[in-house]
């Protein structure tokens, strides 16, 4: 084979080297020292990225705090005070009785308050008119009892509201005296030792 054809076949091995970077080597994406980024998940509901930030942690090794004998501070950075005197006998009052969980029937509570409501009203009514201001209320705090089937009102705290004058003291005890001891038949319900009604009236 003659240099002229060697010559021939260099040129078409260059040729074809030189393609093969064009189309193979500069077209491929250049690589990149950069990490790529996790896209954070739409929690909106609006279709739209929230945004990319680092992993949380699951939240399982919180720390728990511990406080050193020796110096008043927790492993929080909370100080901690012990107001009581060195030596003194500190007595801790034991807790009020839960409230009852114990409530009357909504239909006997309103039976109730449509029967005081003319006792009560009635008393008011003794206090002229221009003894009376723009809201005159009348009412009373009541605590009642159940036994036997039977309702029993055991105290009464007359309550009086833009109700002035000379008869305001015979008007308290009219409702005092009135409501105290009334009694009611209630064959349903359970005996309560204890149970306090709040009623309240407009004087027209």
């Amino acid at each position: 084979m003659n240099r002229s054809a060697l010559a021939g076949i260099a040129v078409l091995v260059v040729a074809g080297l030189a393609a093969l970077y064009f189309l193979v080597i500069k077209e491929s994406p250049k690589a990149t020292s950069e990490p790529a980024q996790t896209q954070a998940t739409d929690t909106t509901g609006s279709g739209q990225r929230t945004g990319v930030g680092p992993a949380l942690g699951s939240g399982t090794a919180s720390r728990t705090p511990t406080i050193d004998p020796a110096t008043p501070k927790d492993s929080t950075g909370f100080v901690v005070t012990d107001h009581r005197t060195a030596g003194s006998n500190v007595v801790i009052a034991p807790g009020s009785d839960a409230p009852p969980t114990r409530k009357l029937a909504p239909s006997l509570v309103g039976t109730l308050h449509r029967t005081a409501e003319p006792i009560m009203v009635g008393c008011a009514n003794k206090v002229d008119p221009a003894d009376r201001g723009p809201k005159p209320r009348i009412g009373a705090d009541l605590v009642v009892a159940i036994h036997d089937g039977n309702l029993v009102v055991s105290d009464v705290t007359p309550v009086l509201k833009d109700l002035n004058g000379a008869q305001v003291e015979a008007v308290k005890t009219c409702v005092h005296d009135l409501m105290m001891n009334f009694t009611a038949p209630v064959p349903d319900e359970d005996d309560l030792d204890s149970y306090e009604l709040h009623y309240q009236y407009v004087v027209r």
